[in-house]
């Protein structure tokens, strides 16, 4: 058995035949391990300062050719502060198992069940996993001022409070961006084939915006606004490029739809609170 570290370097590291742990921490480089055995050699990520969960862990095929190991995985540990690890030999991603693992410990009062994440009050850089990518996830920042990034699996993103930035993976996501001003990405920005996504919005939540809303495709929730019950309800204007929706007289906030059209909006774009769809919202600015 043999405990192999990394620097901050871009390594080789080579273990033995034997079980071998690979200790990596923040600031290392993009480094290659070969010949990882599954279920018998360990990844040590203990030395990252902040907290990892398994499902957070973004790993992929990549391909070189050409050498006896010509299939590889890599798990990319940039929103930690880390590098990638490519570990050489290791057929898919489907071969490696928690178990092989040391994450750090999650802190802040974070909690983990099944396929959902709930963290504490801290500033969290959340990534919804790959490990569970074409499954359903729940992630919870909690408080303080949250970054969370979706990936391919159908997910439903809780900002809490903080002033927050989220933004959706390629499926079809569910996107709370909660108390304060925050900053609600469905995914088109990362994918032209980004499925519909749906933006859920409160009173009193503060002034958010959506960068990349498409009218038709998208859906905005305000089933919370008791006095917003139809389109008709609505006190929107055009501002430049964009549409602000004015919750002023429901409870205070706004929605500002970045590259939107004022007319490009109707009823079938929104969810209402107990009533139908109405004609025309109440318009100014134009």
């Amino acid at each position: 058995m043999a405990r192999i570290e990394s620097t901050g370097g871009d390594d080789k590291l080579i273990g033995t035949a034997g079980a071998d742990t690979f200790v990596f921490a923040e600031g290392h480089g993009d480094d290659n391990v070969g010949a990882f055995q599954p279920g018998t050699d360990t990844i040590d990520l203990s030395g990252f300062g902040a907290a990892i969960s398994w499902e957070a862990l973004s790993a992929q095929m990549t391909s070189v050719g050409g050498g006896f190991f010509d299939e590889a995985v890599k798990i990319d540990l940039s929103p930690w502060g880390g590098g990638t690890i490519t570990l050489w030999g290791v057929s898919s991603p489907d071969d490696l198992t928690e178990d092989m693992f040391i994450l750090p410990a999650a802190g802040d009062g974070d909690e983990a069940a099944g396929n959902a994440r709930r963290f504490g009050d801290g500033d969290d850089f959340v990534v919804a996993g790959i490990m569970t990518d074409g499954q359903e996830t729940t992630i919870d920042a909690g408080g303080g001022d949250d970054t969370i990034w979706g990936r391919q699996s159908h997910e439903t993103l809780f900002g809490g409070t903080g002033d927050d930035w989220i933004v959706g993976g390629e499926g079809s996501d569910r996107i709370v961006g909660g108390a304060g001003d925050d900053v609600l990405t469905g995914g088109d920005l990362m994918s032209d084939d980004a499925d519909p996504d749906t933006f859920v919005f409160a009173p009193g939540e503060g002034h958010d915006r959506i960068t990349d809303f498409t009218c038709g495709e998208d859906i905005i929730d305000l089933s919370a606004f008791d006095g917003i019950g139809a389109f008709s309800d609505l006190t929107a204007r055009q501002d430049g490029e964009d549409v602000v929706i004015d919750f002023s007289g429901n409870g205070g906030g706004s929605i500002t739809l970045e590259n939107v059209s004022l007319a490009e909006l109707d009823e079938d774009d929104f969810v209402f609170h107990d009533a139908p769809a109405g004609t025309e919202p109440a318009l100014d600015g134009l």
